[in-house]
């Protein structure tokens, strides 16, 4: 499970997906939202395999996402 932080306002679960799917396969995404429905800016992805996730950080930590550096 990696932690993904700065996330548009915009941002999604489908979007999220697009994004680190080319990772490796993803067991879950949960995109963490206030009792309001708006979106607190930071989301888990969970990875298959721990090697997964090991590679979506060191090729996408501090890419640009949907406007913003994640």
């Amino acid at each position: 499970k990696i932690f993904v932080g700065n996330l548009s306002y915009f941002c999604g679960r489908e979007e999220l997906e697009r994004f680190f799917s080319p990772c490796g396969e993803i067991e879950n995404i949960h995109v963490c939202k206030s009792n309001s429905g708006d979106t607190m800016h930071f989301a888990f992805v969970t990875f298959v395999n721990t090697d997964d996730a090991e590679k979506a950080i060191s090729s996408l930590n501090n890419s640009l996402f949907m406007g913003r550096n994640i």
